[in-house]
């Protein structure tokens, strides 16, 4: 464990704190025999504490994801200690705002993979995940699947709005929460009741109904269609103590042999339905307005369920489009559009991640029936509206909950309110505002460059290691903290020549075997593209820009990822960040050089960490990336449209 991790621990946990877990059992309803145990974290050293005043309290620190990884550390060294094997689960609860913090020690994940071998594993995620990041979501669903785990939902019940989801993720496992034990349940909850078992009924899934306390709960349970059971009435959470007795007796339940579902629901690529169903040909403007039917019966039916949507040209989310989704999403669950720009609608939720080429595609998962569109560009010229698409037309949730998810995967997460990650990035930013000015280019760069999902912003040193200054979302630091804590990786073992380290398919890379290996277990990153801005005798910075799938930066990316490289150099250096020692790496003019250059008045200046910086033309330079991310448009359309910048457009 680092010693920074160690001493905030230390800390929040007290002098030689640790976490503990106690064990609450989960029952067969059918035949009260014990099928496995829910780990719960307790903390000996602050007994004044409960569980919720401590991850509020790592929270404000900075530290909660250290201390979810030591609970889940605690809970799965335990299970292990107390001889805990299958048919017994062991069901770990998983924090879903801190899904992309690595660990503050090293770990092998081939020893993860054992520990859920010998001990059968279920993933608990909570239902306000779903709606805040559902990329992370997703992802943490699919690596608990990989790895033979069942993905439970927890506290079902809390949220209705959350059902519409459950397509989607599809959990082994529904946890209701002990409110829909109630005698009475309100039209929400009743609702939610019903997607529950429209859900079992079409799926392997088990209910388990939480908080029994009483005989009449049990009653209550079963009639919710429950086979799992747990509470204070069953039993109180303890040490484990497992029996040859507890072992046999749970071999006799069938209760939790569920299959996982697969890692992926297909398609996993929405144009993948167009070569599995009939298709027809129609002009654009058909198909568009048999889409807006769909979104119209939802908005009707004031049905909660989730409206998605990708267009490849900006262009297609016209005026009347951005009414109608601002209107749907008064009244759904989610709503979100892939592929124009940001400036869209209070309450619809945008991307910055490539659309799909060359498609539209629409997902409306509903309740009461779902439905999915998708639409192959021809390549017609002429008006859009008269082109030929290529289409097809699904209402088989399977299908229509492939396509979803594959859009979901695309979409920003609402703005988080945990600080944890920015405490874990301010400690080593120079200061406060350089800190936000670069997590503001590094947000820029992330929207601007077709393809990258995540872009961060590095600092080497001889003294802390590989840190991250900037960051647009998690996964940079997570992929930094796992190259500085293995020791391994291309910003820690560049050479000379390698100042542009372009890895398209991390999977298959072998020029860094331990590190594709680490990341492939820790993240969903296929494309990893690295500039290096600065070197010196001490230091050396670098940006790096991520994505999810394999070769997902084409040439016109890269290029763009060129410029912002050059824009990052440039606006590194006016920030005094760099020393006399530290000398700038010369990054090679790409195609869009040019006519950047036109667009912002002429060519930049040789980079200097002595000479003036140019503060105006950064500004103008920036401009153009800015109004790519604003407009929808490409870097490249916008830098030949003219001049950027305070007298541009």
């Amino acid at each position: 464990m680092s010693t920074d991790a160690a001493r905030s621990l230390d800390d929040l946990l007290g002098p030689s704190g640790r976490v503990r877990s106690v064990y609450q059992p989960i029952l067969d309803l059918q035949t009260r025999v014990v099928v496995g145990y829910e780990a719960l974290a307790r903390f000996p050293r602050t007994p004044e504490l409960g569980p919720a005043e401590m991850f509020t309290a790592a929270r404000d620190m900075g530290v909660l994801g250290d201390l979810d990884w030591e609970c889940r550390r605690a809970a799965m060294t335990g299970a292990l200690r107390a001889g805990v094997r299958g048919p017994l689960h062991l069901f770990i609860n998983l924090e879903p705002s801190v899904l992309g913090t690595p660990p503050p020690w090293r770990v092998d994940p081939r020893q993860v993979s054992e520990a859920v071998g010998i001990v059968p594993t279920v993933i608990e995620l909570t239902e306000r995940a779903l709606l805040t990041d559902p990329r992370s979501v997703l992802w943490a669903a699919d690596w608990a699947r990989e790895r033979s785990c069942l993905v439970a939902l927890d506290d079902v019940g809390v949220n209705p709005d959350s059902m519409a989801m459950l397509s989607v993720i599809r959990p082994d496992i529904i946890k209701l929460d002990r409110v829909m034990l109630g005698p009475e349940l309100d039209p929400e909850h009743r609702r939610t009741l019903r997607a529950v078992w429209d859900h079992v009924s079409d799926s392997d899934c088990r209910i388990l109904c939480e908080g029994i306390e009483s005989e009449d709960d049990l009653d209550r349970a079963r009639a919710l269609g429950a086979s799992l059971v747990q509470g204070y009435h069953l039993g109180m959470p303890g040490p484990l103590q497992i029996t040859p007795d507890i072992l046999d007796a749970a071999s006799g339940s069938t209760v939790l042999a569920v299959e996982p579902e697969a890692p992926s629901v297909v398609p996993s690529v929405p144009a993948d339905l167009l070569r599995r169903v009939p298709t027809r040909t129609s002009p654009l403007r058909q198909i568009a307005t048999l889409g807006s039917g769909f979104e119209e019966a939802a908005a009707r039916d004031g049905t909660i369920g989730l409206i998605l949507l990708s267009i490849h040209l900006p262009e297609l989310f016209t005026a009347t489009a951005a009414a109608r989704f601002a209107e749907l999403a008064e009244s759904n669950t989610l709503v979100g559009v892939v592929g124009a720009g940001t400036a869209l609608p209070d309450g619809v939720r945008g991307a910055h991640i490539l659309p799909l080429r060359e498609h539209v595609a629409l997902a409306v998962v509903d309740p009461d029936g779902s439905t999915a569109v998708v639409a192959r560009n021809l390549g017609d010229t002429g008006p859009v509206g008269d082109r030929r698409y290529e289409w097809a037309i699904t209402h088989d949730e399977r299908e229509v909950a492939g396509i979803a998810r594959a859009l979901l995967r695309r979409l920003a997460p609402l703005p988080s309110t945990d600080v944890a990650q920015g405490h874990r990035i301010a400690a080593h930013a120079t200061s406060g505002d350089h800190r936000n000015l670069l997590s503001e280019l590094a947000e820029t760069a992330a929207r601007a460059v077709p393809g990258a999902e995540s872009v961060g912003l590095s600092l080497v040193s001889r003294d802390q290691g590989l840190t991250t200054i900037a960051a647009n979302d998690q996964y940079p630091v997570l992929l930094d903290q796992l190259q500085q804590l293995y020791g391994v990786g291309p910003s820690l073992e560049p050479s000379d020549d390698d100042t542009v380290i372009h890895i398209s398919d991390l999977t298959s890379d072998e020029r860094w075997p331990e590190y594709s290996r680490v990341i492939n277990s820790a993240a969903p990153i296929g494309t990893v593209l690295s500039f290096r801005l600065f070197t010196g005798l001490d230091t050396s910075g670098f940006i790096t820009f991520y994505a999810q799938e394999s070769d997902a930066l084409d040439a016109s990316a890269v290029e763009v990822a060129h410029e912002l490289a050059r824009h990052a150099q440039q606006y590194w250096i006016s920030l005094r960040a760099l020393t006399a020692r530290d000398a700038p790496t010369p990054i090679p003019r790409s195609g869009l050089t040019a006519a950047i250059d036109d667009a912002v008045g002429g060519p930049e200046p040789p980079p200097s960490h002595t000479a003036e910086p140019d503060t105006g033309r950064m500004g103008r330079v920036r401009e153009v990336f800015d109004r790519a991310v604003r407009e929808g448009r490409s870097v490249a359309s916008v830098a030949a449209g003219g001049s950027c910048g305070a007298a541009g457009t």
